[in-house]
């Protein structure tokens, strides 16, 4: 029957009753070729003695492991010693080479291993017992105890006795695993690392009638040769294997005495009187057409174990890794670079009805998380954008949801760069250094990016003429405002900012007139304020125009910047004409919730700090008249209109027309913060 227990144990429960036993000892086999004893069957514990024309098929080619190459020299160790020898199975990331190892790449990373073949010898009249166990991992000559629980720990009892009484008979029996087949890694971990740690290892304890002699078959190199593993299914075959990775060498645990030996060139070989090779024989039989991987079989992936942050696998990409495992008990980390300026896509790829995976995507150190994936539906997608100049490094993380009902999940992990959104035919005109020439008309496929998230742009008016800039946008990718700066060492600086818009919709404007009697130059900045969750690109399109001035007046004497930020700014619109009376005095770049009213003047001064005011009395020097009716509050707002009537212009001995040629100055006085007040600049007006 199958055991579970240990190797220790093992060798304890075969031993009871045999004590005294001398250590294991090498003994030759004069003149006869191994005998096919039969096949033990490992689900019902039964051995099943051969018919005497039988032979095994095994060893003869196909096998993944073969170690048959026989050297008529065997090991006694009847009840006396637990010996471990090691191989070697290719996974796909083993090397092909010739020198100077002879190395195979497998066809797979874990394989189903459903036969063994075991040689031994013996010159017992009754039948043996044997121990076989052996370990996914294994550093040759070393003890196995305490390396971790075995692959396979089977006891194997009938073992045939001698054919000829006071004569050592040599013998080869297969094990057949059928119901209890088991899947078993390459190069011990399932990929390829240093040869070194890339080896299984068997351990064998046998046990025959007291006084007799019984113990594995030594194996021979062919010729000059290392191990190749001729014969397996990597190779042609028909070659008599050697055993790919087995070393010249053996570990002995003597069970009397607890005294541990590292044995190697065991005995001679009676063709080629070579030194035999120090390993015994074992041939490992796999059903390739068995998906031997992941959930199915229990086994770890290759990149195990990478279970914590600080343990993440390093992967590259782009790329595609296939057959991963993850389970409950055992998260998944990787750490993939994105390079400046890239977008990096993880598409976990699994069955919800498997397990319900879920995906996380962190910084470096696990501390910031960037994207999640806690869908409840197959598969898995998060993805980051490196929007800074260097590349930086995240880290994946791959568990099983806790409440999941399937504990262990396979996967495919597909990683994927993509640039930013491709620049738009204006690109580079990321400062006011290199603001673009703006034309008139619509500018479309604009594009701003979270490398370069504003655009800027030039544009000039004469005296008198008016810009209206609309922007339209898609909200769902970024909010966007428009920005108006004078052209030169201000620009960009709030001491430069000249007009703006800064809505939460698809569409924003500016309308605005150069009122300074000169040509002026000036530049339009289309700045991100904020990417939608999961963006880092925004479309745009710009239309410009320029027409007559829809703005009245001059404007003069500068305003003190206010708790908004900025200074306060005077205009007037609709009709100048007497005969309209359709005259409205406006202010703008206001401080939310700020009462006011505009006053009136025909006369300037210039009065800096007036009141206690922060701001510059910039209008009077004659009668001044106030418009108290029309007092007004920017609510949430920055701006203020009063509509006024030219029939009844407040004066302080009451109100008077206006009159074709009549000029007048205009300002607006405000509340500040607390019981601080401010101006705005000034406006002259002359009346037709």
């Amino acid at each position: 029957m199958l055991k579970t227990a240990s190797l220790l144990i093992g060798a304890a429960a075969l031993v009871q009753g045999a004590p005294g036993q001398s250590t294991a000892q090498l003994q030759r086999i004069p003149a006869r070729a191994p005998i096919h004893a039969g096949t033990f069957h490992a689900a019902s514990g039964q051995f099943i003695p051969a018919d005497p024309n039988q032979q095994s098929s095994m060893g003869v080619g196909g096998d993944i492991y073969t170690n048959n190459f026989y050297a008529a020299v065997f090991l006694d160790i009847n009840g006396s010693s637990l010996v471990v020898d090691e191989g070697r199975i290719p996974s796909t990331t083993s090397p092909a080479t010739t020198s100077p190892v002879v190395s195979i790449t497998g066809t797979q990373d874990n394989y189903r291993i459903d036969n063994i073949q075991l040689g031994y010898a013996t010159d017992s009249m009754g039948d043996g017992t044997a121990r076989l166990s052996l370990l996914p991992q294994y550093d040759s000559c070393t003890s196995p105890l305490g390396t971790g629980a075995p692959i396979l720990d089977l006891i194997i009892t009938g073992l045939p006795g001698t054919i000829l009484a006071g004569a050592i008979t040599p013998y080869t029996f297969d094990v057949d695993m059928t119901g209890f087949e088991f899947c078993m890694p390459a190069d011990g971990d399932g990929k390829y690392d240093d040869g070194v740690i890339d080896n299984f290892g068997f351990g064998l304890l046998m046990a025959a009638d007291p006084g007799s002699q019984i113990g594995p078959l030594i194996g021979s190199r062919p010729g000059p040769f290392a191990p190749t593993g001729d014969g397996t299914t990597f190779q042609n075959p028909g070659g008599v294997g050697s055993g790919l990775g087995t070393l010249d060498q053996w570990f002995e645990l003597e069970l009397g005495t607890g005294a541990t030996n590292c044995y190697n060139e065991g005995g001679y070989d009676p063709v080629t009187n070579n030194p035999a090779f120090g390993s015994f024989w074992l041939v490992l039989g796999a059903d390739l057409g068995f998906d031997c991987s992941g959930c199915a079989a229990r086994l770890d992936d290759v990149f195990e174990d990478n279970d914590d942050c600080g343990s993440a696998a390093a992967l590259t990409a782009p790329s595609f890794n296939s057959g991963l495992v993850v389970t409950k008990t055992d998260k998944d980390y990787y750490s993939i670079d994105i390079p400046a300026g890239m977008s990096l896509t993880a598409n976990a790829l699994f069955s919800h009805g498997q397990a319900d995976v879920d995906t996380i995507l962190f910084n470096d150190d696990c501390t910031v998380v960037y994207d999640v994936g806690f869908s409840i539906d197959d598969n898995e997608t998060v993805s980051y954008t490196n929007c800074g100049l260097s590349p930086i490094t995240a880290k994946l993380e791959v568990s099983v949801f806790p409440g999941s009902i399937g504990d262990c999940s396979d996967y495919d992990l597909e990683l994927l760069l993509t640039p930013l959104c491709a620049d738009d035919p204006l690109a580079g005109n990321d400062s006011c250094a290199t603001a673009f020439p703006l034309s008139t008309g619509l500018s479309v496929n604009l594009v701003v990016n979270c490398v370069a998230p504003a655009d800027y742009y030039r544009l000039s008016l004469i005296p008198g003429e008016t810009i209206d800039i609309t922007m339209t946008l898609d909200p769902t990718e970024a909010d966007l405002d428009l920005w108006l700066f004078a052209d030169n060492a201000d620009c960009d600086d709030v001491a430069g900012f000249i007009d703006g818009s800064f809505n939460l919709g698809a569409t924003e404007s500016i309308t605005y007139t150069n009122k300074s009697g000169q040509p002026e130059t000036y530049v339009l900045k289309v700045a991100t304020f904020e990417f939608a969750l999961g963006q880092s690109c925004a479309n745009y399109v710009l239309d410009y125009n320029i027409g007559a001035s829809t703005e009245l007046g001059s404007n003069f004497c500068s305003a003190v910047l206010n708790s908004s930020g900025f200074g306060a700014h005077m205009f007037a619109t609709g009709s100048d004409l007497v005969a309209d009376n359709a005259f409205t005095l406006n202010a703008e770049c206001l401080p939310n919730n700020s009462s006011g009213y505009f006053f009136v003047s025909q006369g300037s001064i210039f009065v800096p700090n007036v009141g206690s005011s922060t701001g510059n009395l910039c209008i009077g020097g004659g009668p001044v008249g106030r418009f108290l009716a029309g007092v007004v509050n920017s609510g949430s707002g920055t701006s203020v209109t009063v509509l006024t009537d030219l029939t009844m212009w407040p004066q302080p001995t009451g109100n008077v027309s206006v009159m074709p040629g009549d000029s007048y100055n205009f300002q607006y006085w405000f509340r500040d913060i607390g019981s601080t007040s401010n101006f705005s600049d000034a406006l002259s007006v002359t009346f037709q």
